[in-house]
């Protein structure tokens, strides 16, 4: 079965409002296009949102496509592509994904509804089509997201994608061992309340509990004790 999926996508690395506030993390723009978007879809009928996931670019079209799809079986390919684009941030994104009735209706909705906002001109637009087989859209999506404050970095470290890829490494292994998480993504933003410049990074998740705890307990005693918030994110993709 063919499925039409329209992608809105956001440079790993973030992308400048147009209200001129400066430049906001991919993850905080991936969140603000699904909560301001996924209303009007589902009023008009138009289509549902579907998942959050990592891909490449090259201009203004995707060229690939990670989706989280909370699958277990990741397979090689997709498990190089995660490692590739944590350092390699030029062709790398972020992206929300709704399935769509109609592209050119989906792609007038989405322009009318983020034109008189600061979202206008921060994401592409992209059109994709899959073949789905076995893909439960009604099953929830859960991640967390691990904030540092650079303020908040430790001297030693000179760079603070240094200390995020670090904390990273420090994280990752103990969610992994349990099977609690699946490293989902890293950035490095401006807090789009504050301002004050951060880092953060998340972990697609089956249980909030089980995983933050274990995120705080791989931490306690390093310098990697000092993390600012840990956020939770559930998306549903049907009613």
């Amino acid at each position: 079965m063919k499925i039409r999926e329209l992608i809105l996508f956001v440079p790993l690395n973030g992308a400048n409002l147009a209200d001129g506030s400066g430049i906001v993390s991919s993850n905080e723009l991936c969140k603000e296009l699904t909560e301001t978007l996924t209303p009007h879809f589902r009023s008009l009928g138009a289509g549902k949102w579907k998942t959050f996931g990592h891909g490449t670019f090259n201009g203004k079209k995707i060229t690939s496509i990670f989706p989280n799809l909370a699958s277990k079986n990741i397979d090689d390919m997709e498990e190089l592509a995660k490692k590739i684009m944590r350092f390699d941030m030029d062709a790398a994104c972020r992206f929300t994904s709704f399935d769509v009735t109609d592209f050119e209706v989906a792609e007038i909705l989405v322009r009318q509804v983020t034109g008189g906002t600061a979202l206008k001109g921060a994401f592409g637009i992209s059109r994709w089509f899959e073949d789905r087989k076995g893909f439960d859209p009604a099953q929830p999506y859960r991640s967390i997201e691990v904030y540092y404050n650079v303020s908040s970095i430790p001297d030693e470290f000179k760079n603070p994608l240094d200390f995020r890829n670090a904390a990273i490494a420090q994280i990752e292994p103990a969610l992994n061992e349990q099977s609690a998480g699946d490293w989902a993504g890293a950035e490095m933003g401006k807090n789009i309340k504050t301002g004050e410049f951060e880092v953060s990074f998340g972990f697609e998740v089956d249980d909030f509990e089980t995983a933050e705890k274990i995120v705080r307990n791989a931490v306690a005693g390093t310098v990697f004790d000092r993390i600012r918030e840990i956020t939770r994110h559930e998306y549903i993709g049907e009613d």
